[in-house]
């Protein structure tokens, strides 16, 4: 997560950069190009406020779900909880015996102990360590005598969470350290959740699972594409440890409703909310860029990005201002429906995606005079991949839930999850990566006497290739449906419920 983060982050440089190439060096003004389309005021004055705009539209997204009262904002909460999480954490973390003791013995440092530590709280296969699992332990236990949970408690009940956003143009310059903060308390409450299911604690389970909900859902309201990466990845990492643990230890139906209740309390990332509020960001760095003719933003070595050897090149391919934004609206609107539930608006989103992809990919000139498509449509679309994960993941993990309820209550498996519903499932449980219209995820009953698992029963997706092959995996790779690396899921399903485990966990 550590490498994806800063991979996010350079992509954010990199999407300034890609629509600021064309200006001239620092201190010079911006070509002047002739005009080739009217200049459609109306549309894009060069007072408009992209920064208000995106405000209003995450404070009318929680005001029409949540009731929130117009100048309510709980932003601070959010900040507080994964600020002072983080501070202790570091702190533990350079003072522990046991990490001091790995990082000697695998010379690296504590940072990249902490990872580790974590996954052998869970004892996760070739992570575990001992020694980092009693440390692991007492910092845990350290940290819930601190009261560091009731923070996140109080970030749960937030009722509106509207980021502070930088009044500094362009904003993309800003570092984000709170989605850092994020990602480490994730980390942290996943090793909570593992550790109070080691012990029996099945309230304290839940309370992390909860916790991270919380900061997933926070995490979202920055309205970005990194900021939804971040949030989607969180769900994704909640939902797995759920099943990881259901299948070392079956929940009880009480801890099993106890999840499904969350779900519906937590239902995610808004992947229209992020793409729009992307789309107002980059409207912003473009317009920014055309009205000052400055780059202005600086790489990760402190070196000026102005100073870039194909920086005349991309002069030459200029465009009028009207002409780029209108672009960017052009590219980014159909995104937002890509994803709809509604089969007709998302198939009519998706008529466009051939064409710019065949753009992108072949026409030079194309991808040099519209640097910010060339660069943000690819990073859409793998965040339109991980959402598709998340979203499927989602569903599978209330199917494997809602299968054990009635399990529990008629001493057997349904003979379909058509059965599941109204009582234990309302809604078709959807996989998201099936053809339009999206079909529900796949069922199949198992002899427990014959799985490695001792499953009575398999829920999964078709995965990247669309195909049903019956769910098959690869044991070494729990995610290769998914991969798509040299097109490695060819052949390969995505199963929910299964999970690579130490025989201790059994």
């Amino acid at each position: 997560m550590r490498l994806q983060h800063f991979r996010w982050a350079a992509l954010r440089l990199a999407l300034l950069c890609g629509v600021s190439i064309a200006c001239a060096a620092s201190g010079q003004e911006a070509p002047s190009p002739s005009p080739v389309v009217p200049e459609p005021a109306d549309v894009y004055p060069k007072e408009r406020n992209y920064r208000l705009e995106r405000v209003k539209l995450i404070r009318a997204k929680q005001g029409a779900l949540r009731g929130a009262r117009e100048f309510e904002n709980d932003w601070a909460v959010y900040l507080e909880a994964v600020g002072r999480l983080a501070g202790l954490f570091q702190y533990e973390l350079y003072s522990s015996p046991a990490i001091q003791e790995y990082v000697t013995r695998e010379s690296t440092d504590a940072d990249h102990a902490m990872d580790p530590l974590l996954d052998s709280i869970a004892r996760l296969p070739e992570r575990y360590d001992a020694k980092l699992d009693a440390d692991g332990q007492r910092m845990i236990d350290q940290f819930l005598r601190a009261g560091v949970p009731g923070y996140f408690d109080s970030l749960a009940d937030a009722k509106t969470l509207v980021p502070v956003l930088s009044v500094e143009k362009p904003e993309a310059k800003q570092t984000k350290a709170y989605l850092g903060h994020s990602r480490a308390a994730a980390r942290f409450n996943l090793a909570r959740m593992s550790l109070a299911r080691r012990r029996g604690d099945d309230a304290e389970f839940l309370r992390a699972i909860k916790h991270n909900f919380a900061v997933s859902r926070a995490a979202g309201y920055e309205a970005s594409v990194l900021a939804h990466a971040l949030s989607a990845a969180i769900d994704c990492m909640t939902l797995k440890r759920v099943v990881d643990e259901h299948l070392a230890k079956p929940l009880s139906p009480e801890t099993a409703r106890g999840v499904l209740k969350l779900l519906d309390q937590f239902p995610g990332p808004d992947w229209t909310l992020s793409v729009q509020g992307e789309r107002l960001r980059a409207l912003e760095d473009a317009d920014w860029v055309y009205q000052t003719g400055r780059l202005d933003v600086l790489t990760g070595d402190g070196k000026s990005v102005e100073e870039s050897a194909t920086l005349a090149l991309f002069r030459a391919m200029w465009v009028p201002r009207e002409v780029a934004l209108a672009e960017i609206d052009a590219l980014m609107t159909p995104i937002a429906g890509e994803l709809d539930p509604d089969p007709s608006v998302a198939r009519e989103s998706l008529k466009r995606a051939p064409t710019l992809e065949d753009r992108i990919a072949r026409d030079e000139s194309y991808k040099a005079k519209y640097g910010v498509v060339a660069i943000v449509y690819p990073a859409f679309e793998r965040a339109k991949r991980h959402e598709m994960q998340r979203r499927t993941l989602r569903s599978g993990v209330q199917t494997v839930l809602a299968i054990e309820l009635f399990k529990a209550e008629n001493h057997r498996v349904p003979d379909s999850i058509d059965e599941l519903a109204p009582v234990f499932l309302l809604d078709p449980p959807v996989d998201w990566f099936t053809s339009l219209p999206h079909k529900p995820i796949r069922y199949v009953k198992l002899d427990p006497a014959t799985d490695p698992l001792a499953r009575s029963f398999l829920v999964y997706s078709v995965g990247r290739d669309g195909n049903d092959d019956q769910g098959k995996l690869d044991p070494d790779n729990e995610l290769r449906g998914l991969d798509g690396f040299q097109r490695a899921y060819e052949g390969y399903d995505f199963v929910i419920n299964f999970a690579r485990q130490l025989p201790d966990r059994k």
